[in-house]
């Protein structure tokens, strides 16, 4: 594996982490009470971090 290769995958998978992240926060704070905008806000944010992972 090329240091490039290393590089994308460990980019790649941190992307993925916060956009799973952001997915968990959006889904305890609508639990919690917060307002839906805020929570859509975290899921639109979360979902553009997960496609962002699947293309690096």
């Amino acid at each position: 594996m090329s240091a490039e290769g290393a590089a994308r995958s460990v980019v790649s998978i941190i992307l993925l982490i916060i956009g799973l992240l952001f997915l968990v926060f959006a889904a305890v704070d609508f639990f919690a009470g917060f307002g839906l905008l805020y929570c859509l806000l975290l899921v639109v944010f979360g979902v553009i971090f997960l496609v962002i992972s699947g293309r690096v």
